[in-house]
C-alpha cells in the first residue's frame, strides 16, 4: 500500500505531504481544484513522461516521492537489480529546469524501465480514459485469466514462446549465413580440389622449376657433361693424366724419400677429381634417362601450379597452402553449421509442439472457465443497476500463436437482454465501461492479491443509485485492497474510511493547491457541498449526515 505521498515545487503546489490509511480513500474538491495534479505526481511515480514544464514558478526542481510498505515477495527484485530492500520502500522522481529527470528507489538512482516493474506491482491507476483498455483484445485475455486463475499458466506458456522465438531468430540467423556459406561452398570446393590436386605438400615446385630449368637446356647440359667427363675420365684425361704424374712421384719417391707427402697430396686430388666425375656422370644419366612424357608431366605441372599461383594472385607455395588450409576451414565450418542447423531445426519443432500444446490447453481453461465468469460479472453489474446487460467472453481458436496462446477473445456486450451482443467497443457507454471496469476490479480482488488502486473519477456519467451502488462496491473491494478514489459524487465519497479535500489557495505567491485530511466534521459539510453546492443549506449537513450513516 501507499502510505504517504509528498510532492514540492510540482504545478500549483509547494510542499505537500498525504498520509494515506489502508481501506478505502476518497479524493474530493470543486472542479478545477487541482485533483487531476495528484493524479499526474502518481503518474510520475508510475514512469510518465517528466516535462519541465510541471517545476512550480521560481523553482529548480519539482520532486515527487511515494513511500509504500511492500511485503516480503518484492526481495528477490531488490536483489537482482542491487537495490537495498526495506519494507518501506520510498520512490522519488526529480525533474529539473533543464528537462532532465532522476529516478530514484530508496535513494539509489534506477533506470525508469527498473522504476516502472516495481510500480506497476504497487499501485495501479484507473481512469475514465484508461476504461478504453477494456477495448483491447490483449487486455481482455488479461482479465479473463485473472479471473479464471490462469496467469501462471500464461506466464509459464510466454516464458516459453519468447524461448521458442528467440530460438526461431537464432534457427534464421543461422540459416541466412548458411544461405550465404552456401552460395560460395560449391566454388570453394571446387578451389579446394583444384589445390589439393597440386600435392603442394609432397611436391616442391620450386626443385619442379629448377628441372624444368635444366630440361630446358638439356642438350647442352648432356654435352657439358660428357665433355666433363670425357676431359676427366678420357684416355688423356686428367685423372689419367694425375695417375701418370703420381707414378712419377712414387718414382721419385723410391729415389728420395722425402717426397711422400707430395705423393698423397696428389692422391687427395684424384679422389676429388673422380668424384666430380661420378656426379657429372650421374647428371648426364638423369639427363639421359629423361623420357618425353615426364618432361611433358612436369611442364603440365608447372603450368596448373602457376596457373593457381596467378589466379589467386599469390606469389609463393607457402601461401597456397596457407589459402589451401584456410578454405578446408570454411568448408568444414559449413559442415559444422549444417549440422548445428540440423540440431536447432529438431529443437525447435520439439519447443513448438510444446507452446502448441501449452496454447491449446490454456484456450480449453479459458473456454471453461468464460462461462461461469460471466455469470458472476452479470451479478455483479446487476448489483451496479446493469441488470439487463449481457455480457459473453467470445473465444476462437487462431491458427497462428503469439506471446497470449492461440485465443482470440472478443468481448460482446449488449446494453439490454433483447440486443443480440457486439463487441463492448460498439456498445457499452462510458458509464458503463466504468462500471464494467470496476466489476472485474472486483473479481480480481477477491482473487488475487493486488497492489493499490486509484480511481480517476471511474463514476463519471452517473448518479443517484448508481453512483450508492458504485461507492459501497469500492467500499467492499477495499476490504482486499487499498482503494483511493477521486470523486465528484456524494454517494461515493460518503462510503470511504478516509475523507481528504483538495483546495486552491490564493496568497501573495498566486494559486497554490493544498490537500488535508478532512475531520468528521469537515467531511460532513463537504459532502453536503458535494449534494447542494456552494449554499450548504441545513437541509443538505442533515442529509449529508444521513448518506454516511447509511455506510
Amino acid at each position: 500500500m501507499i502510505k504517504s505521498l509528498s510532492i514540492s515545487n510540482f504545478v500549483l503546489i509547494d510542499d505537500l505531504t498525504i498520509k494515506f490509511n489502508d481501506g478505502f480513500s476518497v479524493i474530493t474538491g470543486e472542479t478545477g481544484s487541482g485533483k487531476s495534479i495528484l493524479f499526474n505526481a502518481l503518474n510520475l511515480l508510475l514512469g510518465d513522461r517528466a516535462d519541465y514544464s510541471l517545476i512550480g514558478y521560481n523553482a529548480d526542481k519539482a520532486i515527487v516521492e511515494g513511500l509504500f510498505q511492500i511485503g516480503g515477495r518484492f526481495e528477490s527484485f531488490f536483489k537482482e537489480y542491487d537495490l537495498d530492500y526495506a519494507s518501506e520502500t520510498l520512490i522519488r522522481r526529480e525533474i529539473t529546469k533543464k528537462n532532465k529527470s532522476r529516478t530514484f528507489i530508496n535513494d539509489t538512482p534506477v533506470s525508469l524501465t527498473i522504476l516502472k516493474e516495481l510500480s506497476s506491482q504497487l499501485i495501479q491507476i484507473h481512469s475514465q480514459y484508461n476504461t478504453l483498455d477494456l477495448k483491447s483484445r490483449d487486455y481482455q485475455l488479461k482479465l479473463l485469466d485473472s479471473l479464471s486463475g490462469l496467469e501462471e499458466k500464461r506466464i509459464d506458456y510466454q516464458k516459453a514462446f519468447i524461448e521458442y522465438k528467440n530460438m526461431e531468430s537464432v534457427y534464421n540467423n543461422n540459416l541466412d549465413e548458411l544461405d550465404d556459406k552456401k552460395r560460395s561452398f560449391d566454388y570453394n570446393s571446387f578451389l579446394k580440389e583444384e589445390l589439393i590436386a597440386l600435392d603442394l605438400d609432397n611436391i616442391d615446385y620450386s626443385q619442379l622449376s629448377n628441372d624444368y630449368k635444366k630440361i630446358e637446356k638439356i642438350e647442352e647440359l648432356k654435352s657439358t657433361y660428357s665433355d666433363i667427363f670425357k676431359i676427366l675420365e678420357g684416355d688423356l684425361g686428367i685423372i689419367n693424366q694425375i695417375e701418370l704424374l703420381k707414378a712419377r712421384f712414387e718414382n721419385l719417391n723410391s729415389l728420395n724419400p722425402t717426397e711422400s707427402e707430395i705423393k698423397s697430396r696428389i692422391q687427395s686430388i684424384i679422389y676429388e677429381l673422380k668424384d666430380i666425375s661420378d656426379e657429372s656422370y650421374s647428371e648426364y644419366d638423369l639427363l639421359d634417362n629423361l623420357n618425353v612424357n615426364s618432361i611433358q608431366t612436369i611442364l603440365e605441372q608447372l603450368d596448373s601450379y602457376n596457373r593457381v599461383l596467378n589466379k589467386h594472385n599469390l606469389k609463393t607455395q607457402e601461401e597456397l597452402i596457407a589459402f589451401r588450409n584456410q578454405l578446408a576451414n570454411e568448408l568444414h565450418s559449413f559442415d559444422d553449421l549444417s549440422q548445428k542447423l540440423a540440431l536447432l531445426k529438431k529443437q525447435l519443432n520439439s519447443k513448438f509442439n510444446f507452446i502448441h500444446e501449452s496454447a491449446n490447453n490454456l484456450h480449453e481453461l479459458r473456454i471453461n472457465s468464460s462461462s461461469n465468469i460471466c455469470d458472476f460479472l452479470q451479478d455483479i453489474l446487476s448489483n451496479l443497476k446493469l441488470p439487463d446487460t449481457k455480457m459473453t467472453f467470445l473465444l476462437e481458436k487462431s491458427s497462428d500463436l503469439n506471446e497470449f496462446g492461440c485465443s482470440k477473445l472478443q468481448m460482446m456486450f449488449a446494453p439490454n437482454s433483447n440486443i443480440s451482443p457486439v463487441p463492448i467497443h460498439k456498445a457499452a457507454s462510458g458509464g458503463e465501461l466504468s462500471r464494467l471496469m470496476l466489476a472485474l476490479q472486483k473479481m480480481i480482488s477477491e482473487k488475487k492479491h493486488l497492489p493499490s488502486i486509484l480511481f480517476d473519477e471511474i463514476d463519471t456519467g452517473v448518479s443517484g443509485d448508481v453512483a450508492f451502488k458504485i461507492g459501497k462496491m469500492l467500499f467492499e473491494i477495499s476490504q482486499n485492497v487499498q482503494i483511493i478514489a477521486i470523486s465528484h459524487l456524494p454517494q461515493v465519497a460518503a462510503k470511504a474510511s478516509h475523507h481528504f479535500k483538495v483546495d486552491k489557495i490564493k496568497n501573495n505567491n498566486g494559486i497554490k493547491v493544498n490537500v488535508f485530511k478532512l475531520s468528521d466534521s469537515q467531511r460532513i459539510e463537504e459532502i453536503a457541498r458535494l449534494m447542494s453546492g456552494d449554499q450548504i443549506s441545513t437541509a443538505a449537513i442533515a442529509n449529508a449526515k444521513n448518506l454516511i450513516l447509511e455506510n
